[in-house]
Protein backbone atom coordinates (compact mmCIF):
# COMPACT_ATOMS: atom_id res chain seq x y z
CA UNK A 1 0.00 0.00 0.00
CA UNK A 2 1.34 3.43 -0.94
CA UNK A 3 1.34 5.65 2.14
CA UNK A 4 0.44 9.33 1.79
CA UNK A 5 2.52 11.55 4.04
CA UNK A 6 0.34 14.60 3.47
CA UNK A 7 0.39 16.66 6.64
CA UNK A 8 3.75 15.44 7.95
CA UNK A 9 5.14 18.98 7.70
CA UNK A 10 2.30 20.19 9.89
CA UNK A 11 3.18 17.63 12.57
CA UNK A 12 6.86 18.54 12.47
CA UNK A 13 6.22 22.29 12.80
CA UNK A 14 3.64 21.91 15.58
CA UNK A 15 5.88 19.48 17.46
CA UNK A 16 8.93 21.75 17.25
CA UNK A 17 6.97 24.79 18.49
CA UNK A 18 5.44 22.67 21.24
CA UNK A 19 8.93 21.55 22.29
CA UNK A 20 9.99 25.20 22.44
CA UNK A 21 6.94 25.99 24.60
CA UNK A 22 7.69 23.24 27.13
CA UNK A 23 11.33 24.36 27.19
CA UNK A 24 10.10 27.79 28.26
CA UNK A 25 7.74 26.16 30.79
CA UNK A 26 10.75 24.31 32.17
CA UNK A 27 12.69 27.55 32.62
CA UNK A 28 9.86 29.27 34.47
CA UNK A 29 9.08 26.59 37.03
CA UNK A 30 11.23 26.81 40.14
CA UNK A 31 12.60 24.07 42.37
CA UNK A 32 11.51 23.96 46.01
CA UNK A 33 13.96 22.03 48.25
CA UNK A 34 12.59 19.20 50.41
CA UNK A 35 14.18 16.89 52.96
CA UNK A 36 17.06 14.52 52.12
CA UNK A 37 18.21 16.64 49.20
CA UNK A 38 14.98 16.10 47.22
CA UNK A 39 12.97 18.85 45.64
CA UNK A 40 9.66 19.54 43.99
CA UNK A 41 8.64 21.98 41.29
CA UNK A 42 6.46 24.95 42.12
CA UNK A 43 3.84 26.07 39.65
CA UNK A 44 4.04 29.55 38.23
CA UNK A 45 1.55 31.31 36.00
CA UNK A 46 4.13 31.78 33.24
CA UNK A 47 5.19 28.13 33.35
CA UNK A 48 1.60 26.90 33.20
CA UNK A 49 0.93 29.34 30.39
CA UNK A 50 3.66 27.84 28.22
CA UNK A 51 2.39 24.34 29.04
CA UNK A 52 -1.05 25.45 27.86
CA UNK A 53 0.46 26.71 24.59
CA UNK A 54 2.16 23.35 24.09
CA UNK A 55 -1.10 21.53 24.86
CA UNK A 56 -3.19 23.67 22.49
CA UNK A 57 -0.75 23.21 19.62
CA UNK A 58 -0.56 19.41 19.59
CA UNK A 59 -3.99 18.53 20.90
CA UNK A 60 -5.66 21.21 18.83
CA UNK A 61 -4.18 19.41 15.84
CA UNK A 62 -5.76 16.21 17.14
CA UNK A 63 -9.10 17.79 18.07
CA UNK A 64 -9.76 19.37 14.68
CA UNK A 65 -8.81 16.38 12.52
CA UNK A 66 -11.36 15.05 10.07
CA UNK A 67 -11.59 11.39 9.01
CA UNK A 68 -8.07 10.81 10.32
CA UNK A 69 -7.31 7.44 11.93
CA UNK A 70 -8.25 3.96 10.78
CA UNK A 71 -11.06 3.65 13.37
CA UNK A 72 -12.79 6.93 12.48
CA UNK A 73 -15.58 5.24 10.51
CA UNK A 74 -16.32 2.66 13.23
CA UNK A 75 -16.53 5.36 15.91
CA UNK A 76 -18.91 7.31 13.68
CA UNK A 77 -21.13 4.23 13.37
CA UNK A 78 -21.21 3.92 17.16
CA UNK A 79 -22.08 7.60 17.54
CA UNK A 80 -24.99 7.27 15.11
CA UNK A 81 -26.39 4.28 17.05
CA UNK A 82 -26.56 6.12 20.38
CA UNK A 83 -29.83 8.03 20.42
CA UNK A 84 -31.07 7.61 24.00
CA UNK A 85 -29.81 6.79 27.47
CA UNK A 86 -30.81 3.18 26.88
CA UNK A 87 -28.23 3.00 24.07
CA UNK A 88 -25.28 4.14 26.21
CA UNK A 89 -24.21 0.64 27.22
CA UNK A 90 -25.25 -0.96 23.97
CA UNK A 91 -22.20 -0.22 21.86
CA UNK A 92 -19.44 1.21 24.05
CA UNK A 93 -18.37 1.19 27.68
CA UNK A 94 -20.67 3.39 29.71
CA UNK A 95 -18.31 6.39 30.04
CA UNK A 96 -17.60 6.74 26.34
CA UNK A 97 -21.20 5.90 25.49
CA UNK A 98 -22.38 8.71 27.74
CA UNK A 99 -19.91 11.12 26.11
CA UNK A 100 -21.37 10.27 22.70
CA UNK A 101 -24.92 10.73 24.00
CA UNK A 102 -24.17 14.14 25.51
CA UNK A 103 -22.38 15.35 22.36
CA UNK A 104 -25.30 14.24 20.19
CA UNK A 105 -27.87 16.01 22.37
CA UNK A 106 -25.86 19.22 22.87
CA UNK A 107 -24.07 19.59 19.53
CA UNK A 108 -25.55 16.98 17.17
CA UNK A 109 -22.09 16.67 15.63
CA UNK A 110 -19.63 13.78 15.81
CA UNK A 111 -16.76 16.27 15.69
CA UNK A 112 -17.65 17.27 19.26
CA UNK A 113 -16.79 13.72 20.38
CA UNK A 114 -13.38 13.99 18.69
CA UNK A 115 -12.67 17.39 20.24
CA UNK A 116 -13.64 16.38 23.78
CA UNK A 117 -11.81 13.04 23.46
CA UNK A 118 -8.63 14.88 22.43
CA UNK A 119 -8.96 17.41 25.25
CA UNK A 120 -9.45 14.63 27.83
CA UNK A 121 -6.53 12.54 26.55
CA UNK A 122 -4.15 15.47 26.18
CA UNK A 123 -5.24 17.14 29.41
CA UNK A 124 -4.52 14.14 31.62
CA UNK A 125 -1.25 13.31 29.84
CA UNK A 126 0.02 16.90 30.02
CA UNK A 127 -0.95 17.06 33.70
CA UNK A 128 0.98 13.84 34.38
CA UNK A 129 4.00 15.10 32.44
CA UNK A 130 4.05 18.47 34.19
CA UNK A 131 3.61 16.85 37.60
CA UNK A 132 6.20 14.07 37.40
CA UNK A 133 8.73 14.83 34.65
CA UNK A 134 12.05 16.50 35.36
CA UNK A 135 13.02 17.73 31.88
CA UNK A 136 9.80 18.69 30.12
CA UNK A 137 11.31 18.79 26.58
CA UNK A 138 12.71 15.25 26.97
CA UNK A 139 9.39 14.10 28.45
CA UNK A 140 7.42 15.55 25.54
CA UNK A 141 9.78 14.04 22.98
CA UNK A 142 9.51 10.72 24.82
CA UNK A 143 5.72 10.92 24.97
CA UNK A 144 5.54 11.24 21.19
CA UNK A 145 8.17 8.52 20.79
CA UNK A 146 6.10 6.22 23.02
CA UNK A 147 3.26 6.62 20.48
CA UNK A 148 0.97 8.08 23.13
CA UNK A 149 0.12 10.98 20.83
CA UNK A 150 -0.32 9.70 17.29
CA UNK A 151 -1.87 6.36 18.30
CA UNK A 152 -4.61 8.25 20.16
CA UNK A 153 -5.91 9.39 16.76
CA UNK A 154 -7.08 5.83 16.14
CA UNK A 155 -7.54 4.06 19.49
CA UNK A 156 -9.66 6.81 21.03
CA UNK A 157 -11.41 5.03 23.91
CA UNK A 158 -8.39 3.15 25.19
CA UNK A 159 -6.16 6.21 25.09
CA UNK A 160 -8.65 8.25 27.11
CA UNK A 161 -8.51 5.42 29.67
CA UNK A 162 -4.69 5.40 29.55
CA UNK A 163 -4.53 9.15 30.11
CA UNK A 164 -7.01 9.01 33.00
CA UNK A 165 -5.25 6.13 34.76
CA UNK A 166 -1.93 8.03 34.61
CA UNK A 167 -3.54 10.58 36.95
CA UNK A 168 -3.63 7.91 39.67
CA UNK A 169 0.17 7.49 39.97
CA UNK A 170 0.63 9.66 43.12
CA UNK A 171 -2.23 7.87 44.87
CA UNK A 172 -0.56 4.53 44.19
CA UNK A 173 2.74 5.82 45.57
CA UNK A 174 0.97 7.21 48.65
CA UNK A 175 -1.18 4.06 49.14
CA UNK A 176 -4.42 6.03 48.88
CA UNK A 177 -6.66 3.19 47.73
CA UNK A 178 -9.92 5.14 47.74
CA UNK A 179 -8.71 7.90 45.41
CA UNK A 180 -6.97 5.34 43.20
CA UNK A 181 -10.18 3.32 42.85
CA UNK A 182 -12.21 6.39 41.83
CA UNK A 183 -9.79 7.15 38.99
CA UNK A 184 -9.49 3.44 38.17
CA UNK A 185 -13.27 3.05 37.77
CA UNK A 186 -13.48 6.19 35.64
CA UNK A 187 -10.78 4.79 33.33
CA UNK A 188 -12.60 1.46 33.03
CA UNK A 189 -15.77 3.31 32.03
CA UNK A 190 -13.94 4.37 28.85
CA UNK A 191 -12.16 1.07 28.12
CA UNK A 192 -12.52 -2.11 30.15
CA UNK A 193 -8.89 -3.15 29.52
CA UNK A 194 -7.82 -0.49 32.05
CA UNK A 195 -8.55 -3.22 34.63
CA UNK A 196 -5.02 -4.48 33.95
CA UNK A 197 -3.68 -1.50 35.92
CA UNK A 198 -4.84 -3.01 39.22
CA UNK A 199 -1.62 -5.04 39.07
CA UNK A 200 0.42 -1.86 39.44
CA UNK A 201 -1.32 -0.91 42.69
CA UNK A 202 -0.86 -4.45 43.99
CA UNK A 203 2.86 -4.72 43.21
CA UNK A 204 3.74 -1.20 44.29
CA UNK A 205 2.14 -1.60 47.69
CA UNK A 206 3.30 -4.99 48.88
CA UNK A 207 5.84 -5.27 51.67
CA UNK A 208 8.34 -7.37 49.73
CA UNK A 209 10.27 -5.95 46.76
CA UNK A 210 10.61 -9.41 45.24
CA UNK A 211 8.94 -9.70 41.85
CA UNK A 212 8.59 -13.47 41.58
CA UNK A 213 6.68 -15.05 44.48
CA UNK A 214 3.84 -17.57 44.49
CA UNK A 215 1.47 -14.86 45.66
CA UNK A 216 2.47 -12.56 42.79
CA UNK A 217 2.29 -15.30 40.17
CA UNK A 218 -1.20 -16.34 41.30
CA UNK A 219 -2.34 -12.70 41.29
CA UNK A 220 -1.11 -12.07 37.73
CA UNK A 221 -2.67 -15.33 36.49
CA UNK A 222 -5.94 -14.29 38.13
CA UNK A 223 -5.98 -10.87 36.46
CA UNK A 224 -5.13 -12.38 33.07
CA UNK A 225 -7.84 -15.03 33.51
CA UNK A 226 -10.44 -12.36 34.24
CA UNK A 227 -9.49 -10.32 31.18
CA UNK A 228 -9.42 -13.34 28.85
CA UNK A 229 -12.81 -14.52 30.08
CA UNK A 230 -14.37 -11.10 30.38
CA UNK A 231 -17.00 -12.11 27.82
CA UNK A 232 -18.53 -14.71 30.12
CA UNK A 233 -18.18 -12.49 33.18
CA UNK A 234 -19.79 -9.41 31.66
CA UNK A 235 -22.28 -10.86 29.16
CA UNK A 236 -24.94 -11.12 31.84
CA UNK A 237 -24.50 -7.42 32.70
CA UNK A 238 -23.44 -5.75 29.44
CA UNK A 239 -24.40 -7.37 26.15
CA UNK A 240 -21.56 -5.84 24.20
CA UNK A 241 -18.63 -7.66 25.82
CA UNK A 242 -18.25 -10.16 22.99
CA UNK A 243 -18.33 -7.59 20.20
CA UNK A 244 -15.85 -5.35 22.05
CA UNK A 245 -13.23 -8.06 22.40
CA UNK A 246 -13.85 -9.53 18.94
CA UNK A 247 -13.36 -6.11 17.35
CA UNK A 248 -10.20 -5.61 19.40
CA UNK A 249 -8.86 -9.04 18.40
CA UNK A 250 -9.60 -8.39 14.72
CA UNK A 251 -7.83 -5.04 14.83
CA UNK A 252 -4.81 -6.31 16.74
CA UNK A 253 -4.40 -9.31 14.42
CA UNK A 254 -3.53 -6.94 11.57
CA UNK A 255 -0.15 -6.39 13.19
CA UNK A 256 2.69 -8.46 11.77
CA UNK A 257 4.86 -10.59 14.02
CA UNK A 258 8.03 -9.03 12.62
CA UNK A 259 6.84 -5.53 13.45
CA UNK A 260 5.90 -6.55 17.00
CA UNK A 261 9.25 -8.24 17.60
CA UNK A 262 11.00 -5.05 16.50
CA UNK A 263 8.84 -3.06 18.93
CA UNK A 264 9.80 -5.41 21.78
CA UNK A 265 13.49 -4.90 21.01
CA UNK A 266 12.95 -1.15 20.89
CA UNK A 267 11.31 -1.18 24.35
CA UNK A 268 13.97 -3.24 26.17
CA UNK A 269 16.19 -0.18 26.96
CA UNK A 270 13.36 1.37 29.02
CA UNK A 271 13.15 -1.19 31.88
CA UNK A 272 16.93 -1.70 31.63
CA UNK A 273 17.50 2.03 32.27
CA UNK A 274 14.85 2.03 35.03
CA UNK A 275 16.41 -0.89 36.90
CA UNK A 276 20.01 0.32 36.53
CA UNK A 277 19.18 3.73 37.97
CA UNK A 278 16.34 2.57 40.23
CA UNK A 279 17.63 4.01 43.51
CA UNK A 280 18.54 7.39 42.05
CA UNK A 281 15.21 7.70 40.22
CA UNK A 282 13.24 6.99 43.40
CA UNK A 283 15.41 9.43 45.34
CA UNK A 284 14.63 12.17 42.81
CA UNK A 285 10.88 11.49 42.82
CA UNK A 286 9.05 8.88 44.97
CA UNK A 287 6.46 8.50 42.19
CA UNK A 288 9.21 6.97 40.06
CA UNK A 289 8.88 3.77 42.07
CA UNK A 290 5.50 3.31 40.40
CA UNK A 291 6.90 4.15 36.96
CA UNK A 292 9.70 1.59 37.40
CA UNK A 293 7.14 -1.14 38.04
CA UNK A 294 5.19 0.12 35.02
CA UNK A 295 8.27 -0.19 32.81
CA UNK A 296 8.63 -3.83 33.88
CA UNK A 297 5.01 -4.65 33.12
CA UNK A 298 5.25 -2.75 29.85
CA UNK A 299 7.82 -5.17 28.47
CA UNK A 300 6.04 -8.21 29.98
CA UNK A 301 2.74 -7.30 28.32
CA UNK A 302 4.50 -6.58 25.03
CA UNK A 303 6.10 -10.03 25.11
CA UNK A 304 2.74 -11.68 25.85
CA UNK A 305 1.18 -9.69 23.01
CA UNK A 306 3.51 -11.35 20.48
CA UNK A 307 1.33 -14.47 20.52
CA UNK A 308 -1.86 -13.37 22.33
CA UNK A 309 -3.45 -10.64 20.22
CA UNK A 310 -5.93 -9.81 23.01
CA UNK A 311 -2.98 -8.38 24.93
CA UNK A 312 -1.09 -6.68 22.10
CA UNK A 313 -2.21 -3.17 23.07
CA UNK A 314 -2.29 -3.53 26.85
CA UNK A 315 1.33 -2.43 27.16
CA UNK A 316 0.20 1.11 26.34
CA UNK A 317 -1.18 1.42 29.90
CA UNK A 318 2.39 1.28 31.18
CA UNK A 319 4.37 3.04 28.46
CA UNK A 320 4.04 6.55 29.90
CA UNK A 321 6.78 5.34 32.24
CA UNK A 322 9.19 5.84 29.35
CA UNK A 323 8.95 9.64 28.90
CA UNK A 324 8.74 10.26 32.66
CA UNK A 325 11.76 8.12 33.61
CA UNK A 326 13.82 9.32 30.63
CA UNK A 327 13.20 12.93 31.69
CA UNK A 328 15.57 12.31 34.64
CA UNK A 329 18.45 11.29 32.33
CA UNK A 330 20.36 14.46 33.17
CA UNK A 331 20.35 13.76 36.91
CA UNK A 332 20.84 10.00 37.30
CA UNK A 333 24.51 9.92 36.30
CA UNK A 334 27.66 11.76 37.26
CA UNK A 335 28.11 15.20 35.74
CA UNK A 336 30.84 13.99 33.38
CA UNK A 337 28.45 11.50 31.73
CA UNK A 338 25.25 13.57 31.63
CA UNK A 339 25.70 14.82 28.08
CA UNK A 340 26.10 11.29 26.76
CA UNK A 341 23.08 10.02 28.70
CA UNK A 342 20.87 12.85 27.44
CA UNK A 343 22.18 12.35 23.91
CA UNK A 344 21.37 8.63 24.11
CA UNK A 345 17.82 9.28 25.34
CA UNK A 346 17.12 11.92 22.67
CA UNK A 347 18.61 9.72 19.93
CA UNK A 348 16.50 6.78 21.14
CA UNK A 349 13.36 8.94 21.09
CA UNK A 350 14.04 10.21 17.56
CA UNK A 351 14.66 6.65 16.38
CA UNK A 352 11.37 5.55 17.96
CA UNK A 353 9.49 8.40 16.24
CA UNK A 354 11.02 7.38 12.90
CA UNK A 355 9.86 3.82 13.57
CA UNK A 356 6.31 5.07 14.22
CA UNK A 357 6.26 7.01 10.97
CA UNK A 358 7.57 4.00 9.07
CA UNK A 359 5.09 1.47 10.43
CA UNK A 360 2.08 3.40 11.71
CA UNK A 361 1.78 6.57 9.67
CA UNK A 362 -1.67 5.39 8.58
CA UNK A 363 -2.91 6.12 12.14
CA UNK A 364 -2.55 9.87 11.66
CA UNK A 365 -1.66 10.48 7.98
CA UNK A 366 -2.76 11.88 5.64
CA UNK A 367 -3.88 14.65 7.94
CA UNK A 368 -7.05 16.58 7.08
CA UNK A 369 -8.56 19.24 9.33
CA UNK A 370 -12.19 20.29 9.57
CA UNK A 371 -11.11 23.61 8.08
CA UNK A 372 -9.87 22.21 4.76
CA UNK A 373 -12.01 19.09 4.24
Amino acid sequence: MVQSYSGIGLFIVFTLISLLAVYMAQNYRSEVPLLNGRYMYSRTAISLGFMLISFCLLWGLAAFRYEVGVDWASYLVGYNRINSLNDIGGYYEIGYGFLNFVCKKLFNNFQAVIIISSVLTGGFLWKTMYRDADSLPIALLGLIAANLYTMSFTVIRQFIAIAIISFSIPYIAQKKLGKFLLIFLLAISFHYTAAIFIMIYYFCNQKSNRLITWKNVIFVIGVVFVLVNLNAILDSVIGIATSLRDNYTSYASMNTLGKNIKEVIMLIPVPAYALIYRNKLIELNPNNRVYIWMSIFMIIMKFIGLTAVNFSRLYYYFIISMPILFSYAGKVTKKAYRFFMIFAVVAYSILSIANIIEYQAFDFLPYISIFNR
